[in-house]
């Protein structure tokens, strides 16, 4: 499953937004216009599923500091995750509302939703295409519902901790209840990558102990171990890896190496036909570790259900970029991919992949998202780079049009109302 919309009220800049990614999403705009803290939001949103959602609101600085200009009292997140098959396709929509308690940074889930709507083909049942619609989960107040395929069974709220949600906490549900462990699980394998550590005392340039580890940490400190037990085990992945790294350092790259660094414990190092040793990651430049991250992130035989990258140019030399851009492009055909970015040269390297670009803007200290239209985004293309388009204030242009057209609209709208009531 992956998000088809997302939306959210009441969130640090986001007071007020709806969004609809793409397979492969580049998000660009200016410094301080939102980028982040939309990949904040969906941090977010993987940890409903956790059990550690309070630790993670605290951990900002509690509700006061997340909720918009400090005033807003509530928080109102809608995701809606869908999935196609061959005779189907299906969407479950999550509606969540934190709400703060008094002027404490302290809150409650006062209101968790969940329902599931599936239209069927005409062809399976030689019939009209049918929707199909039911409430999966229903929290309010002190009671709340989880509903099967067969039962609907009602429990007490006072069993429950308020300040986490019922998906983190209903550990097993009832067996007909797929949909909701489906949704439950893909919001646990998010992958949201804001920070990666490389100074000299980052977990990353020091040994390991030898482990069985196939995914990457959100803060990518695991790395060694990823690789260590993936790069040794899988030739098509090593190939990916080794094919990256000769790319972009040439043909003097040999591979990557695992020698013992004591007791059960392997580092990590790069092999150099022009050295008789292994490079220790201790000495690696922060571009060559943060090169290495990003390319293991995108190609790991297991991805994440999404993958969120904030600023990949960051730190690299511009040659990198397209290779980045490569592996986040075929990466987007297993997975859902979200890039955030400034960079004119990274915008660039994706020309030839016609990525769902979406432009942040922050007007009145709210952050707009402008998802840019495909076909006038594909007719500059036609003309000119992603990058130069940027570069040149088009691509906000586009999105400011947007804005405006959907103003003037919301205004033909609220004018068609008050004409109804007046007469």
């Amino acid at each position: 499953m992956q998000i088809v919309e997302l939306k959210v009220e009441g969130f640090r800049t986001l007071k007020n937004v709806s969004w609809q990614p793409g397979n492969l999403n580049i998000v660009i705009g200016p410094n301080a216009s939102g980028k982040s803290n939309l990949l904040k939001l969906l941090h977010l949103i993987n940890k409903l599923s956790q059990g550690n959602l309070e630790d993670t609101i605290n951990l900002s600085g509690g509700m006061a500091s997340v909720l918009w200009n400090g005033q807003s009292r509530q928080i109102n997140i809608r995701v809606q995750l869908g999935k196609e098959t061959r005779d189907s396709n299906y969407t479950v929509n999550y509606t969540l509302r934190l709400s703060r308690v008094g002027n404490s940074s302290s809150y409650v889930v006062d209101i968790e939703l969940m329902e599931y709507e599936e239209k069927i083909d005409a062809n399976v049942e030689k019939n009209f295409p049918r929707l199909v619609t039911r409430s999966l989960l229903e929290r309010r107040e002190k009671n709340f519902s989880v509903r099967t395929e067969d039962t609907t069974e009602e429990m007490d709220l006072e069993l429950f901790d308020a300040s986490e949600t019922l998906l983190s906490q209903l550990k097993s549900f009832p067996r007909k209840a797929r949909y909701i462990t489906v949704f439950a699980q893909t919001l646990n394998q998010f992958g949201v990558y804001q920070e990666f550590r490389r100074d000299d005392d980052a977990n990353v340039r020091r040994s390991v102990i030898s482990s069985f580890e196939e995914e990457l940490d959100p803060d990518g400190q695991n790395l060694a171990s990823v690789l260590h037990t993936v790069y040794e085990s899988d030739v098509d992945f090593q190939e990916n890896i080794d094919r990256a790294m000769t790319a972009a350092f040439g043909n003097d790259y040999k591979g990557l190496a695992f020698p013992p660094a004591g007791s059960q414990r392997v580092e990590l190092g790069l092999r150099w036909k022009s050295l008789s040793r292994p490079q220790p990651a201790a000495v690696l430049s922060d571009g060559t570790l943060r090169f290495l991250f990003l390319i293991t992130a995108l190609s790991l035989p297991k991805l994440p259900s999404l993958i969120c990258i904030d600023e990949p140019e960051a730190g690299l030399h511009p040659s990198m970029l397209p290779i980045i851009a490569e592996y986040a492009a075929n990466a987007a055909e297993r997975t859902q991919i979200v890039l955030t970015t400034h960079s004119v040269q990274f915008l660039d390297a994706f020309s030839e992949y016609n990525p769902t670009t979406t432009v942040a803007q922050l007007q009145d200290g709210e952050t707009k998202l402008v998802t840019l239209d495909g076909e006038k985004l594909a007719y500059w293309l036609g003309k000119y780079s992603l990058g130069s388009l940027f570069n040149s204030g088009e691509l906000e242009n586009m999105a400011k049009d947007a804005l405006d057209d959907e103003s003037e609209e919301q205004e033909a709208r609220n004018s068609n109302l008050s004409d109804e009531d007046a007469g």
